[in-house]
């Protein structure tokens, strides 16, 4: 058996949110192929999955204590942090975590997806220190992960990480379909013109969506 792999994710199923999916099912995938796989995620997640640990209450500067705790249970040698920072709640305390675990774990590996690069809240006026927050968690991770192409290029550029940061695109989470049978769905839902164009979309509406 590959690993152990410990993942940080704020979201985890049954939460709703794309991070969590995303990260289901990578542990999903990882574990097909016999890697072993743990994930430390919000306690409001009641999973029946053993793989999964609900600890953190708040994301906080208390993250570290559960992080270091999960290590010792599991025997992880490389935590892979699924980053949003709005799932985290705006706090810089996962963006220190690396830093503040490496004296304990010296031979730890940190890899860090960034699902966006929004800059953590700190205080009234920060200003361009809230960027250098993020900086600090791309440079202290061993590999740093972009999901397009636009966060490759700040990454690379702005962040100034050309040799450890790569790009891996978030694939489609919709199970693959082989037949459809557009004219009944479009019946179902009260379209009878075959010229009417109708529009479908996945995920959680908002006014920005």
């Amino acid at each position: 058996m590959n690993g152990p792999i410990l993942f940080l994710s704020a979201e985890y199923p049954p939460m709703h949110g794309g991070v969590g999916d995303y990260t289901a099912r990578l542990v999903d995938a990882l574990t097909a192929h016999d890697w072993n796989v743990h994930v430390l995620t919000s306690g409001t997640v009641h999973p029946s999955d053993p793989r999964v640990l609900p600890r953190v209450r708040r994301w906080n500067w208390d993250v570290s204590r559960l992080a270091q705790q999960a290590l010792n249970e599991t025997g992880a040698k490389l935590i892979h942090i699924q980053y949003q920072t709005g799932a985290f709640k705006m706090h810089p305390a996962i963006n220190f975590l690396p830093r503040r675990m490496r004296r304990k774990n010296p031979h730890l590996r940190w890899v860090t997806t960034f699902h966006d690069l929004l800059p953590p809240y700190l205080f009234p006026k920060a200003g361009p220190l809230r960027d250098r927050v993020t900086r600090i968690l791309a440079t202290d991770s061993d590999v740093s992960i972009a999901t397009n192409e636009r966060d490759l290029e700040r990454l690379t550029i702005e962040h100034r990480l050309a040799r450890r940061v790569s790009m891996i695109p978030i694939g489609s989470n919709l199970p693959d379909i082989d037949e459809i049978d557009r004219r009944a769905i479009r019946g179902r839902i009260g379209i009878e013109d075959p010229e009417q164009v109708a529009i479908g979309f996945f995920g959680f509406l908002s006014e920005d969506k």
